[in-house]
Protein backbone atom coordinates (compact mmCIF):
# COMPACT_ATOMS: atom_id res chain seq x y z
CA UNK A 1 0.00 0.00 0.00
CA UNK A 2 2.86 2.60 0.70
CA UNK A 3 5.23 1.70 -2.04
CA UNK A 4 2.24 0.81 -4.92
CA UNK A 5 -0.53 2.78 -3.15
CA UNK A 6 -3.48 2.50 -5.99
CA UNK A 7 -5.24 5.82 -7.59
CA UNK A 8 -7.39 6.88 -4.63
CA UNK A 9 -11.09 7.48 -6.79
CA UNK A 10 -11.84 9.72 -3.80
CA UNK A 11 -9.24 11.99 -3.78
CA UNK A 12 -10.41 15.14 -5.44
CA UNK A 13 -13.88 14.78 -3.57
CA UNK A 14 -11.96 14.49 -0.21
CA UNK A 15 -9.37 17.20 -1.39
CA UNK A 16 -13.12 19.23 -1.95
CA UNK A 17 -14.32 18.44 1.35
CA UNK A 18 -10.55 19.45 3.21
CA UNK A 19 -10.97 22.76 1.20
CA UNK A 20 -14.46 23.50 1.94
CA UNK A 21 -13.90 23.33 6.14
CA UNK A 22 -10.47 25.56 5.70
CA UNK A 23 -12.51 28.19 3.97
CA UNK A 24 -14.73 28.23 6.94
CA UNK A 25 -12.26 27.97 10.04
CA UNK A 26 -10.08 30.44 8.54
CA UNK A 27 -13.15 33.47 9.31
CA UNK A 28 -13.75 31.46 13.28
CA UNK A 29 -11.76 32.47 16.13
CA UNK A 30 -11.00 29.28 18.89
CA UNK A 31 -10.66 29.42 22.16
CA UNK A 32 -7.53 28.01 23.89
CA UNK A 33 -6.84 26.77 27.59
CA UNK A 34 -3.93 27.57 28.98
CA UNK A 35 -3.80 26.30 32.63
CA UNK A 36 -1.36 28.57 35.01
CA UNK A 37 -0.70 30.08 38.22
CA UNK A 38 -0.63 33.62 38.53
CA UNK A 39 -0.28 36.54 41.28
CA UNK A 40 -2.96 39.18 41.41
CA UNK A 41 -0.32 41.74 39.65
CA UNK A 42 -0.15 39.41 36.93
CA UNK A 43 -3.80 38.31 36.53
CA UNK A 44 -4.81 41.96 36.02
CA UNK A 45 -1.93 42.74 33.19
CA UNK A 46 -3.39 39.29 31.34
CA UNK A 47 -6.42 40.55 31.35
CA UNK A 48 -5.76 43.82 29.76
CA UNK A 49 -2.94 42.88 27.29
CA UNK A 50 -2.98 39.35 26.77
CA UNK A 51 -0.48 36.49 26.82
CA UNK A 52 2.42 37.82 25.32
CA UNK A 53 5.12 34.78 24.58
CA UNK A 54 7.29 33.35 27.12
CA UNK A 55 10.79 34.74 26.81
CA UNK A 56 14.29 35.41 29.48
CA UNK A 57 13.82 38.84 30.34
CA UNK A 58 10.32 38.73 31.18
CA UNK A 59 10.50 35.99 32.79
CA UNK A 60 13.54 37.57 35.47
CA UNK A 61 11.66 40.63 35.55
CA UNK A 62 8.73 38.14 37.65
CA UNK A 63 11.01 36.52 39.79
CA UNK A 64 12.30 39.99 40.48
CA UNK A 65 8.98 41.31 41.48
CA UNK A 66 8.23 38.29 43.51
CA UNK A 67 11.36 38.52 45.81
CA UNK A 68 11.05 42.49 46.28
CA UNK A 69 7.33 41.77 46.95
CA UNK A 70 8.63 39.17 49.76
CA UNK A 71 6.77 36.57 47.91
CA UNK A 72 10.15 34.60 47.55
CA UNK A 73 13.44 33.72 49.06
CA UNK A 74 16.57 35.37 48.10
CA UNK A 75 17.44 31.86 47.73
CA UNK A 76 14.57 30.75 45.91
CA UNK A 77 15.23 33.88 43.62
CA UNK A 78 19.17 32.79 43.06
CA UNK A 79 18.19 29.38 42.01
CA UNK A 80 15.34 30.50 39.57
CA UNK A 81 17.63 32.90 37.56
CA UNK A 82 20.05 30.57 36.77
CA UNK A 83 17.75 27.35 37.02
CA UNK A 84 15.05 27.40 34.42
CA UNK A 85 14.04 26.44 30.46
CA UNK A 86 13.05 29.66 29.60
CA UNK A 87 15.68 29.64 26.67
CA UNK A 88 14.95 26.15 25.41
CA UNK A 89 14.18 26.38 21.69
CA UNK A 90 10.61 24.47 22.46
CA UNK A 91 9.61 27.08 24.85
CA UNK A 92 11.33 30.41 24.02
CA UNK A 93 8.83 32.77 22.01
CA UNK A 94 5.57 30.43 22.32
CA UNK A 95 2.91 30.19 24.22
CA UNK A 96 0.73 26.97 25.11
CA UNK A 97 -2.54 26.02 24.55
CA UNK A 98 -4.89 23.32 24.43
CA UNK A 99 -8.43 23.16 22.90
CA UNK A 100 -10.58 20.40 24.51
CA UNK A 101 -12.36 20.74 27.51
CA UNK A 102 -11.85 17.14 28.07
CA UNK A 103 -8.50 17.85 28.89
CA UNK A 104 -9.03 20.02 32.32
CA UNK A 105 -10.30 16.78 33.94
CA UNK A 106 -7.20 15.05 33.34
CA UNK A 107 -4.86 15.89 36.65
CA UNK A 108 -2.00 13.70 35.14
CA UNK A 109 -2.11 16.67 32.16
CA UNK A 110 -2.19 19.67 34.11
CA UNK A 111 -1.80 19.29 37.81
CA UNK A 112 1.29 20.66 37.86
CA UNK A 113 0.88 23.53 35.84
CA UNK A 114 -1.64 24.52 38.29
CA UNK A 115 0.08 23.35 41.02
CA UNK A 116 3.05 25.58 40.91
CA UNK A 117 3.92 29.70 39.93
CA UNK A 118 6.19 30.06 36.65
CA UNK A 119 4.95 27.21 34.63
CA UNK A 120 7.14 24.43 33.00
CA UNK A 121 9.70 26.20 32.24
CA UNK A 122 10.62 26.94 35.95
CA UNK A 123 8.88 23.78 37.73
CA UNK A 124 10.50 21.38 35.81
CA UNK A 125 14.46 22.53 37.60
CA UNK A 126 12.61 22.47 40.66
CA UNK A 127 12.48 18.99 41.15
CA UNK A 128 15.08 17.94 43.84
CA UNK A 129 14.44 21.74 45.41
CA UNK A 130 12.01 21.06 47.77
CA UNK A 131 12.35 24.50 49.66
CA UNK A 132 12.16 25.94 45.94
CA UNK A 133 9.17 23.72 45.40
CA UNK A 134 7.21 24.43 48.10
CA UNK A 135 7.06 28.47 47.75
CA UNK A 136 5.67 28.07 44.34
CA UNK A 137 3.15 25.96 45.90
CA UNK A 138 2.18 28.95 47.78
CA UNK A 139 2.63 31.46 45.22
CA UNK A 140 -0.32 33.17 43.43
CA UNK A 141 -3.81 30.98 42.48
CA UNK A 142 -4.50 28.50 39.65
CA UNK A 143 -5.39 29.96 37.06
CA UNK A 144 -7.81 28.45 33.63
CA UNK A 145 -6.65 31.60 30.98
CA UNK A 146 -9.09 31.49 28.14
CA UNK A 147 -7.20 32.65 24.63
CA UNK A 148 -8.83 33.98 21.44
CA UNK A 149 -6.66 32.42 18.98
CA UNK A 150 -6.93 33.11 14.71
CA UNK A 151 -7.21 29.46 12.59
CA UNK A 152 -3.00 30.67 11.58
CA UNK A 153 -2.38 30.42 15.03
CA UNK A 154 -3.28 26.38 14.98
CA UNK A 155 -0.51 24.26 15.03
CA UNK A 156 -2.39 21.00 15.06
CA UNK A 157 1.13 19.15 13.63
CA UNK A 158 -0.63 15.77 12.31
CA UNK A 159 -3.04 15.39 11.42
CA UNK A 160 -4.63 18.49 10.24
CA UNK A 161 -7.16 20.78 12.28
CA UNK A 162 -9.66 19.85 9.24
CA UNK A 163 -8.70 16.08 9.16
CA UNK A 164 -9.37 16.16 13.06
CA UNK A 165 -12.69 17.52 12.82
CA UNK A 166 -13.45 14.90 9.52
CA UNK A 167 -12.88 12.31 12.63
CA UNK A 168 -14.77 13.91 14.97
CA UNK A 169 -17.62 13.76 12.40
CA UNK A 170 -17.10 9.84 11.30
CA UNK A 171 -17.14 8.66 15.11
CA UNK A 172 -19.68 11.02 16.41
CA UNK A 173 -21.33 7.76 17.98
CA UNK A 174 -18.26 6.73 20.35
CA UNK A 175 -17.13 9.68 21.53
CA UNK A 176 -15.44 7.72 23.95
CA UNK A 177 -12.55 6.35 22.30
CA UNK A 178 -12.00 9.56 20.07
CA UNK A 179 -9.33 11.65 21.53
CA UNK A 180 -9.17 14.98 19.83
CA UNK A 181 -6.99 17.34 21.71
CA UNK A 182 -3.62 18.51 20.74
CA UNK A 183 -0.90 20.89 22.20
CA UNK A 184 -0.74 23.93 20.37
CA UNK A 185 1.67 27.29 20.45
CA UNK A 186 1.88 30.61 18.93
CA UNK A 187 4.39 32.76 18.74
CA UNK A 188 2.69 36.00 19.11
CA UNK A 189 0.78 37.75 21.69
CA UNK A 190 -2.81 36.03 22.00
CA UNK A 191 -6.22 38.34 23.71
CA UNK A 192 -7.83 36.79 26.72
CA UNK A 193 -11.88 36.45 26.59
CA UNK A 194 -11.54 35.19 30.37
CA UNK A 195 -9.49 34.00 33.33
CA UNK A 196 -10.98 31.68 35.16
CA UNK A 197 -9.57 31.15 38.55
CA UNK A 198 -9.55 28.68 41.79
CA UNK A 199 -12.03 30.57 43.61
CA UNK A 200 -14.45 30.45 40.82
CA UNK A 201 -17.32 27.71 40.67
CA UNK A 202 -16.55 27.26 36.98
CA UNK A 203 -13.37 26.34 38.04
CA UNK A 204 -14.65 23.46 39.82
CA UNK A 205 -17.44 22.83 37.11
CA UNK A 206 -14.76 22.78 34.24
CA UNK A 207 -12.38 20.59 36.22
CA UNK A 208 -14.85 17.67 37.83
CA UNK A 209 -13.63 19.16 41.18
CA UNK A 210 -10.83 16.79 40.70
CA UNK A 211 -7.98 19.94 42.25
CA UNK A 212 -7.93 20.41 45.49
CA UNK A 213 -4.78 22.80 46.05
Amino acid sequence: MRINRPKNEYKKKWDSIIDSINKIMKSKKFVGFHCTRLINKELNIIKKDGLHPLNLSCLMERLKYLYNQNKISKDTFEFLKTNNLASEKNRQGKIYFFHCLDTLLSCSGIENLLKFWGGEAIYRCCEDNYKTKNELLNTGIPCIVLGSLNYNQLNAFNPEIEIRLIKIFLNKSNMQFNYNDFDNFAENSVSVIDIITYNDDLFDYLTGSNFKF
